[in-house]
């Protein structure tokens, strides 16, 4: 690995460490002093006791940010755990953590490609690509880790399943509503191919170009007017979410038939972002 990835991928993993770490311990701290009392006031304390051991682990070295079944829960603890409103308020602290952090980081992984790419040099595009994808595999190990035994997302409030078949026509309480698709993918397509989606985080500017045939592209404008771009794929789901997957973290939009677009990333069910706008006559970025 060339000395520049090398030195991005420890900065990475300190910082992982650093900003992850203290929600952990603060998850720790919460089973101690709710959980474990409660288990005991309700005739629990076997159960109790096994929480309680489990908790002492937590704050080792080397135990993973995200608890796993295993580490440190045997699995009939984990899943008392995972039911809990203690672990639910950790995951979702922990996803908004964990997604800034990699969207950060992926940031800092494209200029480094854009260097290498300057200088024709496909070995340390390579092993930028494969960094990128190290960092995908923790994310997609830690979603799997926070998901319950019957797939469903503990970390979202409404504890909606994340998986199968959705759920007939339920409404999103912030905006445009999802369930079961009605309107043609072609006329779908109407309200989003060609057309460029854009909102702000922070001081950089995120432009979504939707490419027909299920292409999509991505331009970060920093303030110094630098860009950053990136190419991932969409595609429309069975209840008109259209998903955009190979740019980092997988995010969804809605589209309605009314001008508007909401977005959400990391995972599908929760609260959106309503800021998104259309970019009038915009174009392909890339051509």
């Amino acid at each position: 690995m060339p000395p520049s990835v090398l030195a991005l991928s420890a900065k990475y993993d300190e910082t992982r460490s650093a900003k992850l770490g203290p929600l952990l311990h603060l998850l720790a701290d919460e089973l101690s002093a709710i959980l474990v009392p409660k288990l005991t006031r309700e005739g629990e304390a076997a159960k109790a006791v096994v929480i309680a051991e489990g908790v002492a682990k937590l704050r080792e070295p080397g135990l993973p940010v995200m608890p796993q079944e295993g580490k440190p829960f045997s699995p009939d603890a984990f899943a008392l755990v995972q039911a809990s409103d203690e672990w639910k308020r950790f995951v979702v602290s922990f996803t908004e953590a964990e997604t800034a952090l990699n969207e950060s980081y992926q940031r800092a992984l494209d200029r480094e490609k854009a260097v290498f790419q300057e200088k024709g040099d496909p070995y340390g595009v390579i092993a930028v690509e494969n960094e990128a994808k190290r960092v995908a595999a923790i994310q997609a190990g830690h979603a799997l880790a926070a998901a319950g035994k019957d797939g469903a997302s503990v970390g979202s409030p409404s504890g909606a399943s994340t998986t199968g078949t959705p759920p007939p026509s339920p409404a999103n309480p912030d905006g445009l509503s999802t369930g079961t698709m009605k309107t043609p993918p072609r006329k779908m397509e109407d309200r989003f191919v060609k057309k460029m989606v854009r909102y702000h985080f922070k001081d950089d500017i995120f432009d979504f170009y939707f490419r027909p045939r299920g292409e999509v592209v991505r331009r970060i404008t920093k303030p110094d007017d630098s860009t950053v771009m990136m190419t991932g794929s969409w595609e429309i789901e069975d209840d008109g979410s259209v998903v955009v997957t190979g740019i980092h973290s997988t995010k969804w939009f809605w589209f309605g038939d009314d001008g508007r677009c909401e977005m959400r990333q990391g995972e599908k069910e929760g609260k959106r972002e309503s800021k998104i706008e259309f970019v009038p006559g915009a174009k392909d970025p890339e051509r």
